[in-house]
């Protein structure tokens, strides 16, 4: 092995010692926030809350929409165009067009809307079980973090 080999190791540990030297001394002279203050401020910009949120709006908005009436369908078949011999062109086609409207009966259209509350309110509760979820890992790594520092400053 050549002595380039050999110092690479080497070099990356003392970089690596040099980092956690500047970690620890920049947490001695900058104590970590209280975790109430941390959780006020990871609550703003977690990406798994900000999921939750989002899903309540999707939710909100789909139940709005049951709540609307069906749209209508127009369609327009043409039939017996581009044939051959004195069928050629489309002088001989015939066309139809409809206009269908669907009826909700028996209570459709009201089931559809209480599905809609119901997934309102799930969403809500999942969010809420996100919530706590989140708070409670990030408590776990904030007892970690304190109990590595507790053991760093006993370390030194």
């Amino acid at each position: 092995m050549t002595s380039h080999h050999r110092r690479g190791p080497l070099r990356a540990a003392l970089i690596g010692a040099s980092a956690v030297a500047v970690c620890a001394g920049a947490a001695a002279a900058d104590p970590a926030p209280p975790y109430s203050e941390l959780l006020r401020q990871a609550q703003v910009s977690a990406p798994r809350l900000a999921e939750a949120r989002a899903e309540i709006a999707k939710a909100t908005g789909l139940a709005r929409q049951a709540g609307a009436r069906l749209n209508p369908t127009v369609g327009l078949e043409i039939e017996n165009f581009s044939g051959s011999g004195p069928y050629k062109g489309s002088n001989l086609a015939e066309a139809t067009a409809s206009i269908e409207q669907t009826l909700e009966l028996g209570g459709k259209r009201e089931a559809r809307v209480a599905a809609g509350r119901a997934e309102v309110e799930a969403a809500k509760l999942r969010a809420t079980e996100a919530g706590a979820q989140f708070a409670f890992d990030l408590a776990n790594a904030y007892a970690g973090a304190e109990g590595a520092e507790r053991r760093v400053q006993l370390a030194t």
